[in-house]
């Protein structure tokens, strides 16, 4: 027989577990059983209990109450796995990504154009990038050191930007996407004077114009 002090009590179930032949129940103290779940859940749990047992009409009000806590249990592990979703999208392994696409060159041997196999690793990294971003777009920036005339290192910083650019689209990727220039010796990397900044600065660059 239902009385008012059984409005907040729990109706327990048997201890033993689940009546189907559950597997690795352990009954808690109270004689329910786990089935494994985390506690948080459990709680879950003993409010649906709570809200079952709350049957006569003038408990509806303190029912009703229960099922939103319980409703707000249940949503809030959703709206906190969207929230990791978008972190991860955005966070530190995209930007390093992002970093090495831009900062990775593209080198090559003095008045040459071809594309070496360290320079191609390279482009092929750059392709996986833009292969997984189809948004992004990019500026393929053709680069020379100082020695040579200023009209022939623009021709040939252009012949290393179409260079990289032809390899990069036999990759796959759609070179609507892409665009080339040719800034010759004007856009050094390393201002020195000698073999190791000239070897810096004998590149193909990307620079991000759209993601």
């Amino acid at each position: 027989m239902y009385t008012p002090e059984d409005r907040y009590s729990v109706a327990k179930r048997p201890a033993g577990g689940i009546p189907h032949g559950g597997h690795g129940s352990q009954p808690e103290p109270d004689g329910r059983a786990t089935f494994g779940f985390s506690r948080a859940k459990q709680k879950v749990l003993k409010l649906g209990d709570i809200a079952f047992a709350l049957k006569s009409k003038e408990d509806l009000g303190m029912k009703k109450l229960v099922l939103v806590v319980l409703a707000g249990l249940l949503i809030m592990p959703l709206a906190a796995g969207c929230g990791s979703k978008k972190q991860q999208y955005g966070g530190s392994e995209v930007e390093a990504l992002k970093a090495a696409f831009l900062g990775d060159h593209v080198y090559f041997d003095f008045d040459r154009y071809n594309i070496r196999q360290d320079a191609a690793a390279v482009i092929q990294a750059k392709a996986a990038f833009m292969t997984q971003y189809p948004g992004l777009r990019a500026e393929i920036q053709g680069h020379c050191d100082e020695r040579g005339t200023e009209v022939y290192n623009m021709a040939l910083g252009d012949r290393r930007a179409r260079a990289t650019y032809n390899y990069i689209t036999s990759l796959g990727i759609d070179g609507g996407r892409l665009s080339t220039v040719s800034y010759g010796e004007e856009r050094p990397l390393d201002p020195g004077h000698n073999e190791a900044a000239w070897a810096r600065n004998r590149r193909a660059q990307f620079v991000i114009t759209a993601e």
